[in-house]
């Protein structure tokens, strides 16, 4: 075997140097990952038991932590107003070289960063390489970067369950970075620690602000929740209304695309055919050259003609308007007449074709054969008459609907709120529905009509004297032979007594929630079902869940487990007891003297099914 020359010997020193930067640098992947595995587990750890007043301190640790750990210049946390609509930055780190900056943003107005803001509000994570690369569209956030001296940044969105409360940053100022997926995975991790630290922190300070002034707090909190109900319930309902908007104008501009096995026609103003769809000769048996012969006269019955020349003038005095849907259409059911002298029932649908300034050219049209649909609402008409005596003896009200929501059909229980029957035929059923429930309860129809998919929904009515009641509705699609849906049946029935009792019972868990007594709920066996927020304060628990499926024994001692037992048996018998004096034992082992008043919890037929208990606690009086 020859030695190796001097060439290849070179060429294999170039391969260990390549071998070894290779090996080097996985090394130092390695080496990254396992300190990042650290730091993570560290900052876990050290949030698991943290008390409520320290956390501040250990998140501005943390951030440290993490910023000499990414060798940035700057971590920080910026939290968002109520309404969000300022900021101010809340936690900060600074290395040795940079000066503090937290003192300076407070009070900032979202509004003067519009691009940052449209990003972190869907839940975006901001990643700048490089600051001087930003647009001209993100000239305001240029500009502050710029002004601080920050030349690349990450930013993190941080959120509680689907509130966005903040976000979470990372500048570098000396130079330009290139952020790992790894350290990204850092970030995100580490934002959802702090967000579940600042919100374990904000409601130990609402529990204490609760215990200083009750009264007080329940009642701002009330306003508070009041106002952020209105707006959430401004915010669904413009949605809804969009979301309807846009769901129309797709059917009007998915009107072609969903019917070419249907007939589609055009013609001018005087009525005259400009096109037709050779899908004609199946419906009417004329060819294309035929129809387009024709006059519109010739095509419909006497009677359907009458109607579609009276919308026809409806539709041009509309145009008259200045306020008008430049996209509306009409939708007739007319008879058609075939060349061998029969009939045909179609669907028509009908809208205008515009030029430039808006203006009708054209009308454009699709045919929909629609005779299987009328022998099954003649069948659906005979079932219904058979069944009328039946659902007019009921206390609920069975309606019907078409596929456009006009009522076909309703029992005569509705004159219970002032409507007579016949009056409210042939009317849109949604007319009846309280304002504010009538976009969902619209969009949930729609949907009906286009999928299938059945609902149960609950909405308000207003008698004729002002009344509002509670309605539940039942309902179910209807389909001709082919399986297309033609309307929907439905039941409903008045809730507006089971809502007062739901109200009721909410007031009355409120109570319960914020009673300064402590309160168990236990079965008959005396498993613990439920426990108040003060129980699990009195016994010395973190949280009301701990407790839930324990023994009512073991929160007493020995020689008060004897009297539980003993009032137990009393509760079976007389159904209340009070004023027994029992000894708590505490998580931590401390005693204390409560005083006890309790109830048997049964059921409709009067069998007991648990129990519930009120202790309240004077250690203080006793000693």
């Amino acid at each position: 075997m020859s030695k190796p020359n001097y060439k290849e010997l070179k060429e294999r020193v170039k391969e260990l140097e390549k071998f070894e930067t290779e090996h080097k640098h996985l090394e130092e992947t390695l080496k990254n990952r396992v300190e990042l595995i650290e730091l993570i587990t560290i900052i876990s750890t050290t949030f698991i038991n943290l008390k409520p007043e320290e956390t501040d301190e250990e998140i501005t640790c943390s951030l440290e932590l993490i910023g000499k750990f990414l060798d940035v210049d700057r971590s920080y946390i910026f939290l968002f107003s109520e309404d969000v609509t300022t900021m101010y930055n809340a936690h900060e780190w600074c290395s040795e070289r940079i000066e503090p900056r937290i003192q300076d943003l407070k009070e900032l107005s979202v509004n003067a960063f519009p691009w940052f803001m449209e990003r972190i509000k869907i839940l975006d994570i901001i990643y700048i390489h490089r600051i001087a690369d930003l647009s001209f569209e993100t000239s305001a956030e240029k500009e502050f970067f710029e002004s601080q001296g920050v030349q690349s940044v990450i930013i993190v969105p941080m959120f509680c369950g689907s509130s966005l409360i903040g976000f979470l940053g990372f500048d570098s100022m000396r130079s330009d970075m290139i952020w790992k997926e790894e350290n990204i995975a850092l970030i995100k991790i580490v934002c959802g620690i702090f967000a579940s630290a600042l919100k374990c922190k904000w409601a130990h300070e609402k529990l204490i602000e609760h215990r200083d002034n009750l009264e007080e707090t329940v009642k701002n909190r009330t306003v508070k929740l009041t106002k952020v109900d209105e707006q959430l319930q401004f915010e669904i309902s413009e949605r809804k209304k969009t979301e309807i908007e846009l769901w129309e104008s797709e059917e009007r501009y998915r009107l072609l695309a969903e019917n070419v096995t249907d007939v589609i026609w055009t013609t001018d103003l005087n009525l005259k055919f400009t096109y037709i769809s050779s899908s004609i000769k199946r419906l009417l048996g004329y060819s294309v050259e035929e129809t387009l012969t024709k006059t519109v006269e010739e095509i419909l019955t006497s009677a359907s003609f009458e109607i579609a020349v009276k919308t026809f003038k409806e539709e041009l005095t509309m145009e008259e308007r200045e306020q008008k849907d430049l996209f509306r259409s009409r939708t007739l059911e007319l008879e058609l007449n075939r060349k061998d002298g029969s009939t045909v029932w179609c669907e028509v649908k009908m809208t205008f074709l515009r030029d430039q300034d808006n203006n009708p050219s054209e009308i454009l049209g699709v045919a929909r054969d629609i005779t299987e649909r009328k022998k099954a609402a003649e069948a659906l008409r005979d079932s219904e008459e058979k069944y009328r005596t039946l659902t007019e003896n009921t206390n609920d009200i069975v309606f019907s609907l078409n596929a456009e929501g006009l009522v076909s059909y309703i029992g005569p229980q509705i004159a219970r709120y002032g409507f007579k029957p016949e009056k409210v035929i042939s009317q849109n059923f949604y007319n009846f529905i309280f304002p504010d429930d009538r976009s969902r309860v619209i969009r949930d129809f729609k949907k009906t009509v286009k999928t299938g998919e059945e609902f149960t929904t609950q909405f308000r009515i207003k008698d004729k004297k002002g009344n509002i009641y509670w309605l539940e509705d039942n309902g179910k699609v209807q389909r001709d032979e082919s399986g297309r849906i033609i309307g929907r049946t439905g039941v409903l029935r008045d809730i507006t007594r089971c809502k007062k009792k739901e109200k009721e019972l909410n007031i009355a868990f409120g109570a319960i929630e914020t009673s300064l007594n402590a309160i168990f709920l236990s079965d008959i066996e005396g498993i613990v079902t439920y426990a108040n927020p003060e129980a699990a304060d009195l016994w010395g628990f973190n949280n009301t869940k701990i407790m839930v499926g324990t023994n009512i024994l073991d929160y007493w001692t020995k020689e008060s487990q004897k009297k539980v037992k003993k009032m137990a048996k009393i509760l079976l018998k007389k159904g209340s007891y009070t004023g027994e004096e029992l000894i708590g034992k505490r998580k931590d082992g401390t005693e204390f003297f409560v005083k006890v008043k309790s109830a048997m919890i049964r059921d409709e037929s009067g069998i007991p099914i648990g129990m519930v208990g009120s202790f309240y606690d004077f250690t203080e009086h006793k000693s």
